[in-house]
C-alpha cells in the first residue's frame, strides 16, 4: 500500500484531501436511541480518504469470518417483510429494527447479500436472533454507479454506516468481520478485518453519548437537535418526538457520573 500523508482543508462546502497513511481506519459503535427498555446502535466503518469506497462487508476466507453474538435476540420488526431477506435491510418496518447496509438508509436499499448468507436460504431473513455466523459470504452495494464513500466527520475521517442493531438495555454483544473497499488513492481493491466488542458502560438518563457520565458533550448533542425529531432522536429522553425543556431538565438532573 502506498504511504500517504494526511492533510485536509475545508474550503466553502468542499473537503480537499491529500493522501493518508491507511485507507480503512477502524469500525466503531454509536448509540442512536435509548427508550422503551431498548438501545439502538449504529456500526460504522471509518476511512481516512474521501474517495475510499466501501464495497462489501461480511466473512472473507483468509481474512476473517463474520460473527455477531449477543446475550439476547435482536429487535426485529420488519412489518410485512418480517422473515424475508428484505427484512435485513433499512427502512422497511419499525425505525428501530435491526438491519445491515452499505451506507444506505433508503427504501429500497441498494444492498443485497451473497447466496446462503448466514446459513439460511437466500429469500430468508438472516440477521436475526442472538447469533449470526458467515465464513464466506457478504452483504454488498448493488449500485456500482454510486460508489459508497464516507460522510466527512473530521479531517481524515469519513464514516460509512454498515449496520443498525437494537437490543435490550445492558446486553453484552460483539460483531467481528471483514470488508472490501476500493482505495481512494490508487483504485486497488483491498480487504481487511474488523472487530468491535462491547460491554455497554453504565448509562443513565441524559447520558446521550453513552459514555457513562452526563456532561458537556451530552448537553451539546441535546442542544444541537433541539426541536421536533426527524426520525430517531437520541436526545429525546422522554420519547415524545421532540427535544425540548423536559429533556434538558432530565439531562441537568443527571449531571455527573452515572450511578
Amino acid at each position: 500500500m502506498p504511504i500517504r500523508i494526511c492533510m485536509m482543508v475545508f474550503v466553502g462546502w468542499a473537503w480537499l484531501a491529500a493522501p493518508a497513511d491507511a485507507a480503512f481506519s477502524h469500525a466503531r459503535l454509536e448509540v442512536v436511541a435509548v427508550a422503551d427498555g431498548l438501545t439502538t446502535f449504529h456500526y460504522i466503518a471509518v476511512f481516512d480518504h474521501p474517495e475510499d469506497a466501501l464495497l462489501e462487508v461480511g466473512g472473507i476466507p483468509g481474512v476473517r469470518p463474520f460473527e455477531f453474538e449477543a446475550d439476547a435476540s435482536l429487535f426485529n420488526d420488519a412489518g410485512a417483510f418480517e422473515g424475508l431477506s428484505l427484512g435485513d435491510f433499512p427502512n422497511i418496518g419499525n425505525p428501530r429494527d435491526s438491519w445491515l447496509t452499505i451506507g444506505d438508509t433508503r427504501f429500497p436499499a441498494a444492498v443485497a447479500y451473497t447466496e446462503g448468507f448466514g446459513g439460511v436460504p437466500t429469500a430468508t431473513q438472516a440477521f436475526e436472533g442472538c447469533c449470526v455466523f458467515e465464513s464466506n459470504g457478504l452483504w454488498f452495494d448493488t449500485d456500482p454507479k454510486r460508489p459508497v464513500t464516507g460522510v466527512p466527520i473530521a479531517p481524515c475521517r469519513f464514516e460509512v454506516l454498515i449496520a443498525q442493531i437494537t437490543l435490550p438495555n445492558g446486553v453484552d454483544f460483539s460483531m467481528t468481520g471483514a470488508l472490501r473497499y476500493r482505495d481512494g488513492i490508487d483504485g486497488v481493491i483491498r480487504r481487511t478485518g474488523f472487530e468491535v466488542p462491547l460491554t455497554p458502560p453504565g448509562t443513565c438518563p441524559g447520558d446521550v453519548d453513552c459514555s457513562g457520565q452526563v456532561g458537556f458533550t451530552d448537553l451539546v448533542m441535546l442542544l444541537a437537535t433541539w426541536g421536533p425529531c426527524d426520525g430517531i432522536c437520541v436526545a429525546d429522553l422522554d420519547d415524545d418526538g421532540v427535544v425540548g425543556f423536559s429533556d434538558l431538565l432530565t439531562l441537568l438532573a443527571s449531571w455527573g457520573p452515572c450511578p
